[in-house]
């Protein structure tokens, strides 16, 4: 990755999106969603990435599930799901910067399959 990639975290404000309410686990409210901007990747050439991370329990465990990612670069895809074990999906994705929170959107075969809206976490104070 380049130094000007950019990576954005945010909690994510119920309702889930459809791909992550038909868990065999009980979700949470206190799930994360992530975009990065890859500009340059010697091994895939340049892409974006958008992940979903509900935080669940599942019998007595807490923890996260990332049960999809979509990225825009379909050279890295295959090889992604392999290395990671996560299904990645060829979408196109709006990723905005977080200083001005607003929803993003996947899309993928012409449908919108994603569409999340955020909750910034508090500044986190400077010591």
């Amino acid at each position: 990755m380049s130094s000007s990639s950019w990576c954005s975290f945010a909690r994510i404000q119920p309702p889930w999106p459809r791909c992550c309410r038909s868990l065999c686990c009980r979700c949470r409210t206190d799930g994360v969603a992530m975009g990065i901007q890859v500009p340059r990747c010697s091994a895939y050439g340049a892409f974006d990435e958008a992940v979903v991370q509900p935080a669940c329990t599942f019998g007595d465990q807490s923890g996260r599930y990332c049960s999809h990612v979509w990225h825009n670069g379909p050279a890295g895809i295959a090889a992604e799901r392999e290395i990671y074990g996560t299904p990645r999906f060829l979408a196109d994705i709006q990723l905005r910067s977080m200083a001005h929170p607003r929803p993003w959107i996947c899309r993928s075969r012409g449908a919108d399959v994603a569409k999340v809206r955020f909750v910034l976490p508090p500044p986190t104070p400077e010591i």
